[in-house]
């Protein structure tokens, strides 16, 4: 089993490449999981490279069990 940790990364990574691409960008990710970027998109003809972090906030969970 993969740690929770592990998997809001790749959650928050898939949310980001979801809204990249309602923006008309074309995500693009390293094929080596170990890079210094998770996320790559090509703007006015020059790379761009992004780093996603996720964070959890204790208030946000209790709001979101009301």
């Amino acid at each position: 089993m993969l740690p929770q940790m592990r998997i809001n990364g790749a959650a928050a990574e898939l949310f980001v490449k979801g809204d990249l691409l309602l923006k008309k960008y074309v995500p693009f990710e390293p094929e080596i999981d170990n890079m210094e970027c998770d996320i790559a998109v090509i703007q006015n003809g020059e790379l761009v490279r992004t780093q996603v972090k996720s964070a959890h906030s204790e208030i946000s969970k209790k709001l979101n069990s009301i």
